[in-house]
């Protein structure tokens, strides 16, 4: 190779740090290396042309913009995994610098993921009037038609080559590729396609008094969804907000002429262990999730010091052998189990119930802590603002207390607000002592801001509540 891109999340100190190191390594083995923020496509688009190899430090965020700044170019894709899920990823940060020679003596395959296209055309004379060249309108996931900040429901009609599939009174509507399938789809209860298939998944958002099953087209459908009354929706690429819907446009759909090439070290089957991996579907005899190869995500640090919400309970035999618990992030199986969990604690009045629609809502803001097929813990980050972050949710099954596992959990915590730049997490607790063992202190309620409060009117001691915040500064985001 004689010319290699590195982008990394801006967000991710140690993900900049980890680019540098790569650009290092590389400089004197290639002819051209280039470091850039994945945010800046302007300037990362000047340095795609003849880029053989683009390395993506960060997370499945990181390769959706990567996939879209390197069209139309055949630029390969690397994911190197600091996020939260890494599907699309292909090791872990500690893997990287081990394989950079297998990387650059040109072992590997190419796994090429199809890509949509869309535009916003006028229902009157099928004009273009979003996306033409120039606009950001390819797709690596999907294309959602979401009613945004609005309250109700959109009317939508979708079509698959002028015939009419489905009418909508829903949320919305996600059109994902087989790449797509494994994300917003899939939280809808969408199929999941092999990441090579060109088929198109059409999966509708809360349906009202409807199926809530998917649609599966093939790669040479044309999907239109069009308004059907006077309103406005939003229309957004892989997460990226784009124009606005109204009657009077369409938002036409179809495969791309362009593909994603991802650079691939393992054999195609990597993807069933992947996905078996980040959905929980295995459990080992021991009980143990089966770890991945050299992509696996490294075990979060011990931790010492009582649980939250459950009193310290049996001692453990001093000669049984203990595994050391490791955190996950939370996936869509978890849901049941940690709504039972946390709700267990919210009759006893120790924290704040939490519907199972929340849990889903707010999945990805949770780790947990799993024995074979049981939940043991969990407890979410959630963010506030830009530099503000709440652990809440914090729950132990009793039989599984006086064993560290909420102090990892809330260690685990700090190192992803760390990891995402905040400076400053908080807690509402009954139970302060526990969380001054781990470093945080009290501090004044009212020193919070207002928006911390907007959840208060749900508990049944409200407005006499007697919780102690407790503050930790985190830093500036380095690790």
């Amino acid at each position: 190779m004689k010319k290699i891109g590195i982008c990394y999340h801006p967000k991710m100190e140690a993900g900049k740090a980890l680019a540098e190191k790569l650009r290092s390594r590389l400089e004197g083995q290639v002819e051209a290396v280039w470091v850039s923020s994945a945010w800046d496509e302007a300037p990362m688009r000047a340095q795609i042309p003849g880029t053989e190899l683009l390395l993506c430090v960060g997370g499945d965020g990181t390769m959706l913009r990567a996939a879209r700044s390197v069209v139309p170019h055949r630029t390969l894709l690397m994911g190197i995994n600091m996020g939260r899920v890494g599907f699309l990823t292909e090791m872990d940060q500690s893997a990287v610098v081990r394989r950079l020679p297998e990387i650059l003596s040109g072992q590997g395959r190419i796994e090429r993921r199809a890509m949509l296209q869309a535009a916003v055309v006028s229902a009157a004379d099928g004009r273009v009037v979003w996306g033409e060249e120039g606009c950001c309108q390819d797709a690596l996931n999907d294309v959602v038609v979401s009613r945004g900040g609005a309250a109700h429901l959109l009317q939508l009609s979708i079509l698959a080559d002028g015939i009419k599939v489905a009418d909508y009174r829903s949320d919305g509507v996600i059109v994902a590729t087989a790449t797509g399938s494994t994300a917003y789809s899939l939280a809808l209860g969408g199929p999941i396609l092999h990441p090579e298939c060109r088929e198109i998944v059409v999966t509708p958002v809360a349906p009202h008094l409807a199926d809530r099953h998917s649609v599966i087209l093939p790669s040479t459908a044309l999907v239109e969804v069009a308004m059907t009354a006077d309103q406005q929706a939003l229309v957004s690429v892989d997460g990226e907000p784009g124009p606005e819907l109204t009657l009077l446009q369409v938002l036409h759909v179809r495969m791309s002429p362009h593909t994603a090439r991802f650079l691939r070290l393992g054999p195609p089957s990597d993807f069933y262990a992947r996905v078996a991996r980040r959905l929980n579907w295995l459990r080992e005899p021991g009980g143990e999730t089966p770890r991945e190869g050299p992509g696996a995500r490294p075990d979060h640090g011990r931790g010492q010091g009582e649980t939250v919400s459950v009193r310290a309970g049996a001692k453990r035999q001093p000669d049984a052998v203990v595994e050391r618990p490791r955190v996950e992030k939370a996936g869509v199986g978890d849901a049941p189990e940690i709504h039972s969990l946390v709700n267990h604690f919210a009759q006893r009045g120790d924290m704040l119930p939490r519907t199972l629609a929340e849990v889903y809502e707010n999945l990805r803001d949770f780790f947990v802590v799993r024995d074979g097929r049981q939940l043991l813990a969990c407890v979410a980050l959630h963010i506030m603002w830009e530099d503000l972050a709440e652990v809440k949710s914090l729950a132990v099954r009793a039989e599984s207390q006086a064993q560290g596992l909420g102090a990892i959990l809330v260690q685990a915590c700090v190192e992803e607000a760390r990891a995402l730049g905040l400076r400053t997490l908080f807690a509402l607790t009954y139970r302060p002592a526990f969380f001054e063992k781990l470093g945080f202190r009290q501090a004044d309620v009212m020193s919070l801001p207002r928006k911390v409060w907007n959840e208060c009117y749900r508990c049944p001691k409200f407005p006499s509540c007697n919780e102690i915040a407790m503050v930790l500064e985190v830093g500036d985001g380095e690790s």
